[in-house]
């Protein structure tokens, strides 16, 4: 079997190369499972970023709608301002003229 020492040689040679081969494959292994982790943790902030972007756009409506409507809510604010204002007026324009009839009438019997 061994007769001479380029037997040995490529015995050896064959066993290195058998080891290395091992090796390579053991390296491939480890690259393929991180690559494949990788892949896992790009979908998974994908799908995060897609549900941010979700939440983004429906908030981005909300507040267009909003925007929309407070004009209308500013401008009826207004007008019940203005209505309240006006009935106070008129409440104290009316007590005042009624405060006169009632000085002038206590007068008047007072004055005969």
């Amino acid at each position: 079997m061994l007769e001479s020492s380029r037997d040995i040689l490529n015995i050896s040679l064959a066993a290195s190369v058998i080891v290395l081969t091992i090796l390579v494959a053991w390296i491939l292994v480890y690259i393929i499972k991180m690559f494949r982790d990788a892949q896992r943790a790009l979908h998974q902030m994908t799908k995060v970023i897609e549900k941010l972007s979700n939440v983004l756009d429906v908030i981005r409506d909300k507040v267009h709608s909003a925007a929309a409507v407070i004009p209308l809510i500013v401008k009826g604010v207004e007008k019940v301002t203005d209505i309240i204002q006006r009935t106070k007026e008129r409440n104290s324009s009316r007590r005042d003229s009624s405060k006169k009839t009632t000085k002038t009438e206590t007068k008047r019997p007072s004055g005969s």
